[in-house]
């Protein structure tokens, strides 16, 4: 296979990409080879031991003084610039909530190029959707806890297997938490840590909507209490019945995975979701 044939995946873990990309999408990368990246693209590179995916916002200098000046599509400042020869590659296609989007096709190309050379438009296009996107996840919530308590939807509380390992890290990722560094520099593994048969998670529809996990599986202190991790658009729907059946096993009260705003506090009081607190 030729070199610039070779394709890597990379999952998407922060929100430096939204609207874009947001978190738990994958990208394919491929190398640049000999060519240059192009403004719009989205190039991938490591710096300060992370993963770097950003936009391409302009081409400096000429031969060995070049310099590629990249942006997250959701911030405001640039980053420090590159040396082409720092770059891993270049996204080529990436999967969104599902949908496989080609980032080489014109059309795709084309939106990259004014998002990049825009920002004033992007930023306000992140303006607008921000109150419809907590208007909407505000909508969800009330949507999935209604038809939780009339029995639409029914809930699903079960100990979680190797076979929930792609729904758990993917709720993981959308929380922005990446499982497979900590675990792997404790020399395990998601799989390794599901057959241990620790891990309690809640289904709704037949998808993962929260989990109770060991502090260890999200590289806490191996003392710290299992933590509680929810999908933002089931909150308040799915904790009660899911605590209380870890609850039945006779283990210590799991803590929320981040603090917990003012509003969820009062949620799960009104609710009745015994939570320990830090």
């Amino acid at each position: 296979m030729a070199e610039r044939d070779r394709v890597s995946q990379l999952r998407a873990y922060g929100r430096s990409m939204w609207p874009f990309i947001p978190p738990g999408s994958t990208l394919e990368v491929v190398p640049l080879g000999d060519r240059r990246p192009r403004v719009g693209e989205v190039v991938v590179g490591v710096r300060g031991g992370q993963v770097v995916a950003h936009r391409v916002v302009r081409v400096e200098g000429e031969g060995a003084e070049q310099l590629v000046v990249t942006r997250g599509d959701a911030h405001s400042t640039d980053d420090p610039p590159w040396r082409p020869e720092e770059l891993l590659g270049v996204a080529r296609r990436a999967t969104v909530l599902g949908l496989s989007v080609a980032l080489d096709d014109p059309a795709v190309q084309a939106l990259g190029r004014l998002v990049a050379t825009q920002p004033a438009a992007v930023s306000a296009l992140r303006c607008i959707l921000a109150p419809a996107a907590r208007a909407g996840r505000v909508a969800a919530m009330a949507a999935a806890f209604t038809a939780t308590k009339t029995g639409l939807l029914r809930l699903e509380v079960a100990p979680l297997t190797t076979l929930h390992e792609r729904d758990l890290d993917r709720l993981l990722l959308l929380l922005g938490i990446d499982a497979a560094g900590p675990l792997g520099a404790q020399g395990s593994s998601l799989a390794q840590e599901l057959v241990r048969g620790m891990s309690l998670g809640a289904r709704l529809a037949g998808f993962l909507a929260a989990a109770i996990v060991p502090a260890r599986l999200l590289g806490r202190r191996a003392e710290a209490r299992p933590q509680l991790v929810v999908h933002p658009l089931a909150r308040g729907s799915v904790e009660k019945p899911l605590v209380a059946a870890w609850a039945a096993r006779g283990l210590e009260p799991p803590e929320p995975v981040r603090p917990v705003a003012p509003w969820q506090e009062r949620l799960y009081r009104w609710v009745g979701v015994p939570l320990a607190t830090r």
